[in-house]
């Protein structure tokens, strides 16, 4: 007996050519770059944003720090005359007892700082541990009628030294520069003028008494030193400058604040 086999179906296979791979490989790789770019981008923004905002919020604290004591700078108590009398029947009073700046009577001073940063003092008068705090937030020492504060720039730091402090401590980081200039008010109503000068200025100008208003300036500096930089920009610093980009970012925070207690 024959036996016959029957003849096998040989399958064709089909799959991608050299070409065909070489396509998709690039098309892939095109892919790839882009989101790299993109997650390269995104991260260098955040880290732009994230600078900035702790550039913002450092600023913004040390400004209002500065100018909560510069509001106050003269500030002292009223007292009754005769307190034994009923409140509608009182007469008062401003007590005699603050004594200013290292008890000179002044309420501002300040020192002109040259090509560094200037340094601010203010004063006024302690209403008790309960009531007044220095710039650190520490009570005044014992028996003394003044607050007294003294604000400085060390190594990118601002200090202050406060009344209840034996020493400087720092109140802010990242700050660049700090510079102070005075409104000095000359002459007598109507006639009266105001002139902008240094701490060396104030005293020919008409003296720290006839100060009326404190322009203060911080220049920040970022943490971050590999920020693009464009060639040529520069920016405005707090000596009204222009100083060029390096990398890092800046933030210029300027106040006038005139003093509440003293002028006319």
């Amino acid at each position: 007996m024959n036996t016959r086999t029957a003849p096998h179906t040989l399958t064709r296979q089909a799959g991608a050519s050299l070409v065909e791979l070489m396509v998709g490989l690039t098309i892939g790789l095109f892919v790839l770059l882009a989101a790299i770019g993109t997650l390269v981008l995104t991260r260098t923004s955040g880290t732009v944003v994230a600078d900035s905002s702790a550039l913002i919020a450092q600023g913004n604290n040390a400004m209002r720090l500065v100018a909560f004591h510069l509001r106050q700078s003269g500030a002292i108590e009223v007292q009754p005359i005769d307190p034994a009398l009923p409140p509608g029947d009182r007469r008062y009073t401003f007590s005699d007892a603050f004594n200013g700046n290292n008890g000179a009577g002044l309420v501002v001073q300040g020192t002109e700082g040259g090509a560094g940063p200037d340094t601010l003092t203010i004063s006024y008068e302690n209403r008790g541990a309960a009531i007044t705090r220095d710039c650190l937030g520490q009570q005044t020492a014992a028996g003394l009628p003044r607050v007294q504060n003294r604000f400085s720039l060390t190594n990118n730091t601002l200090d202050c030294l406060g009344s209840g402090n034996a020493n400087a401590q720092p109140v802010a980081d990242n700050v660049e520069d700090f510079q102070v200039l005075y409104w000095v008010q000359q002459g007598a109503a109507p006639n009266q003028t105001q002139f902008r000068r240094q701490a060396d200025q104030v005293v020919a100008a008409g003296g720290w008494a006839n100060v009326v208003a404190v322009d203060v300036c911080l220049q920040m500096r970022g943490e971050m030193s590999n920020h693009p930089v464009i060639a040529g920009t520069t920016f405005l610093n707090c000596r009204d400058g222009n100083t060029a980009h390096d990398g890092r970012q800046r933030q210029i925070f300027r106040s006038t604040l005139y003093l509440r207690n003293q002028g006319q």
